[in-house]
């Protein structure tokens, strides 16, 4: 917003509220100027404890809450279709507009995370680790290294994640790159490559070493310029000690997150898994062994 003030003033100067891309569709459908709390949590303009626009946040930046949508319980109901939208696509004339979550928020709930001493791996693209939380974790531990803690979907509760940034995405640059035979075997077969890939990895740890900070790192360090790096090789490694180790470096990265956030004083002892990687067994192993 304060670049948008700065750089486009006349842009600025036009503006009668300033939204997400939630906030804009749910607009566009016919809702009245709302957002969500969970997503208001992360413009970091928002009072944690009230749920409010923080007036002392944007005053520092001469900003008026009054550009903003209204902060909502995920859930509310927020309006009615527009009729002319519900015309245009068929739909009744009182389909109701409700205010959504940030998607982490929205994959935790859907896998049961409803209490404290409870979390979630969501293995994607990235890899993030979510925790509920009974109250807000506002300390050294989480500030730094770069935590964050927002409001859950579920009211009362707050949330708080670890990103790496290369959870699926890092599987995806192995079959591009070294996978040619199984992408044929699996179009010959019909099934998924990464499937196929996987079933390839040697049955125990090898000497092949992956830092999987390909675009840069995520928590606990946020090193925009750290690099990836394939360690350990000898010539005795194959293409499937890689792909061994790329699932095991993620596995890392989870586990030192987790004794980060321990630090913290946010309990995770009860840990599902959902996304695209919750389908591997041998990737659930790997986790399952370097977690416990």
């Amino acid at each position: 917003m304060l670049w948008l003030k700065e750089n486009r003033p006349e842009v600025f100067a036009r503006a009668w509220k300033i939204v997400t891309c939630a906030d804009f569709i749910l607009g566009k459908l016919g809702a009245s100027p709302v957002i969500d709390l969970t997503m208001a949590s992360r413009t970091m303009a928002l009072e944690l404890s009230g749920g409010v626009w923080s007036t002392e946040n944007l005053q520092a930046f001469e900003l008026s809450p009054e550009l903003l949508s209204r902060p909502v319980p995920s859930g509310i109901v927020a309006g009615v279709m527009a009729p002319e939208i519900a015309d245009a696509t068929g739909l009744p004339h009182d389909v109701q507009l409700v205010a959504g979550g940030h998607d982490q928020t929205c994959a935790a709930l859907g896998a049961g995370i409803v209490s404290g001493g409870t979390a979630v791996i969501s293995t994607g693209t990235a890899e993030v680790l979510s925790a509920a939380l009974e109250r807000p974790a506002l300390n050294n531990a989480t500030s730094d290294h770069y935590y964050p803690c927002y409001h859950f979907l579920k009211t009362g509760m707050y949330f708080t994640f670890s990103l790496n940034h290369v959870g699926g995405l890092l599987l995806r640059w192995c079959r591009d790159n070294f996978a040619a035979e199984e992408l044929r075997e699996a179009a010959n077969e019909g099934r998924d490559p990464y499937d196929v890939m996987i079933e390839k990895i040697p049955s125990h740890p090898t000497s092949v070493m992956v830092l999987p900070h390909f675009v840069g790192s995520g928590n606990p360090w946020f090193d925009k310029d750290s690099k990836g790096a394939v360690l350990g090789l000898t010539m005795g490694a194959t293409r499937h000690d890689t792909v061994w180790a790329v699932l095991e470096s993620q596995t890392f990265e989870l586990r030192i997150n987790m004794e980060m956030l321990s630090t913290a004083g946010i309990d995770m002892s009860d840990l599902r898994a959902v996304g695209g990687g919750a389908k591997s067994p041998a990737w659930l192993q790997i986790k399952d062994d370097f977690l416990d």
